[in-house]
């Protein structure tokens, strides 16, 4: 099971419906700027009276602060992205379900049908015999999966990237 396989095949669709993308800076922007609102707050009391206050908010506005500016950082420079598929103005979800080999019948048919609500509905577990690799938008009105068998200490795919646009 490739996830990097699957996305590529996802981004050599026609007309460029999924491309990669990067998630927007809004919320790390905001974690920096709170992180940076604390450590002014922590700069600004005065007295001793404050002083385990000001540990709690020095600690938490450096740890909001580092965190905020790295994954903006990571986010601007790095050359990653996700799924968006561009007609729903969507990001892709990931999912990856587990099911017992006796699905395997039942988990094909909804996999070459492209029916991820229902594979979502199904009962898994947490032994990967059977495993089942899904992109999907929230709504599922874009959706590519394929099924998996564990076999020989690796997976084989049961089946082609299935993909459905409604």
């Amino acid at each position: 099971m490739d996830k990097n396989k699957i996305c590529e095949e996802l981004y050599a669709l026609p007309e460029k419906k999924v491309v990669k993308r990067h998630k927007k800076l809004i919320m790390p922007l905001i974690v920096l700027a709170v992180g940076a609102a604390l450590l002014v707050v922590n700069y600004r009391l005065d007295g001793a009276n404050y002083m385990n206050i000001k540990a709690s908010l020095s600690f938490i506005g450096g740890v909001m602060t580092i965190a905020g500016l790295a994954i903006v950082l990571w986010r601007l420079f790095s050359h990653d992205g996700i799924p968006y598929y561009a007609p729903a103005k969507a990001y892709l979800r990931y999912e990856e379900l587990y099911f017992e080999r006796a699905k395997l019948r039942e988990v094909m048919q909804l996999t070459d049908a492209v029916d991820v609500e229902s594979l979502l509905k199904m009962e898994s577990q947490t032994v990967p015999v059977v495993a089942v690799m899904i992109y999907h938008t929230e709504d599922n009105s874009f959706a590519a999966c394929q099924a998996f068998e564990y076999v020989d200490l690796e997976y084989r795919p049961l089946c082609d990237l299935r993909i459905a646009a409604r």
